[in-house]
């Protein structure tokens, strides 16, 4: 899932002239947001199994 999602958000970005970056701005920063809540999750997930 996270190197789907990094997949998906480089692709947006590599190659991209400054002016289309900021035209899916909105796209990337969810891309940016979905990435953290999965770093997130997983950090959670190891904390709950040591309990």
């Amino acid at each position: 899932m996270l190197v789907g999602q990094a997949d998906l958000l480089r692709s947006m970005v590599e190659g991209a002239a400054g002016d289309a970056i900021l035209a899916n701005k909105r796209e990337i920063e969810t891309g940016i947001a979905a990435i953290s809540a999965t770093l997130r999750d997983r950090q959670i997930v190891p904390a709950v199994r040591a309990g």
